[in-house]
């Protein structure tokens, strides 16, 4: 399962890959 699966999930994983990388 991949972020890109729903937009919505795209922009949470955006989030936490930001956040995480931080």
């Amino acid at each position: 399962v991949g972020c890109h699966a729903v937009q919505a999930l795209t922009l949470a994983c955006g989030v936490i890959v930001v956040q995480y990388q931080e």
